[in-house]
């Protein structure tokens, strides 16, 4: 499937949204550490980046910008835990989920970031 960086600062954070994708069938590298995140991310372009947004992260979001130059096909998804449009405007995020995450959710964004959203719900028209 897909290839996903996550960037959270809490390590439960990390955990569930490790266990969520790569219960999807992704390859998923999660970092609480936006230097770490940032190292990876250079050799390493990912198909989809999920980062927690704090404080700490705003200084990140270009690196994400300088990522979608490199990979078109990138897209970013910001959780937070309060609404802004602000990082939301494509050049940084594509999308976002507000705090308290629902698991549900999750997977539904991240199947219509990455396009396969079409995908599944053709699988489970054939199964009927």
């Amino acid at each position: 499937m897909a290839t996903i960086l996550v960037l959270d600062e809490e390590a439960d954070s990390c955990r569930l949204l490790k266990r969520v994708l790569q219960r999807m069938g992704h390859k998923v590298f999660a970092f609480r550490d936006d230097k770490e995140a940032s190292e990876w991310a250079a050799s390493n372009v990912p198909d989809l980046g999920i980062v927690n947004l704090r404080q700490s992260h705003i200084r990140e979001l270009p690196m994400f910008g300088r990522l979608k130059e490199i990979n078109h096909d990138l897209r970013v998804m910001v959780i937070t835990g309060a609404f802004s449009d602000k990082f939301c405007d494509g050049r940084f995020a594509d999308d976002f989920l507000i705090k308290p995450l629902d698991i549900d959710q999750v997977e539904t964004k991240v199947r219509q970031l990455l396009g396969l959203q079409n995908d599944r719900n053709q699988e489970s028209r054939g199964k009927h």
